[in-house]
């Protein structure tokens, strides 16, 4: 009887690990990912965020964000010349009418793509994310059907600024200002943990 059980053991261990081998692990597919499509930076973008559409997330990604960036409700555009990928919610995508325009088509060419893997986390095959490679299209030529209106700081120098209203029209616009802003709050805000204290 203890032959069988661990005879059962190794075929349930071996079936797990082919499973785990024929669909891939989220790594796997980070991994392929990000030399297929020459993905060096990744931005996640909800227009929930209200000044800061995008959440710059950089190079290495946690486990947490590898799962959002994959999941089945996320759009990811993927822009190999640019080498950035932006993991979309399906509610920022409603006011990108090239990418609806994309997605209500028929998607017969290898440019739009789902995918499946195996997600340890819940320990099952699961659906991966929309995933549309653009080539042909720049940053700038991606316009916002209803642009985005932001408040920002603007610094004179360290410590100083004004508050400035910016309007996104297109997603070059809006990646410059985030990085924008990210690389002036690093070099130029000072210690603003007081600021909203009451």
């Amino acid at each position: 009887m203890s032959k069988t059980l661990t005879l059962y053991e190794q075929l349930s261990e071996y079936w797990s690990e082919a499973i785990d081998k024929k669909k891939g692990s989220l790594e796997t597919y980070e991994k392929q990912f990000r030399v297929k499509y020459n993905i060096d930076e990744t931005f996640i973008a909800n227009s929930l965020f209200i000044n800061e559409l995008l959440d710059y997330i950089g190079t290495s990604l946690s486990e947490n964000k590898l799962n959002f960036i994959h999941n089945k409700e996320t759009v990811c555009l993927l822009f190999p010349y640019y080498g950035i990928r932006i993991a979309c919610t399906k509610q920022f995508i409603e006011n990108i009418p090239f990418v609806k325009n994309l997605l209500s088509g028929e998607w017969g060419d290898n440019n739009v793509f789902t995918y499946e893997y195996f997600n340890e986390d819940v320990n099952e095959i699961v659906s991966g994310a929309t995933n549309i490679v653009i080539k042909e299209a720049t940053l700038d030529s991606i316009l916002f059907e209803k642009p985005y209106e932001c408040k920002v700081k603007d610094y004179e120098n360290k410590g100083y600024y004004h508050i400035r209203n910016i309007t996104c029209n297109n997603l070059l616009e809006l990646i410059i200002l985030n990085n924008k802003n990210r690389y002036e709050s690093v070099n130029f805000s000072q210690d603003d943990r007081n600021e909203f204290e009451y």
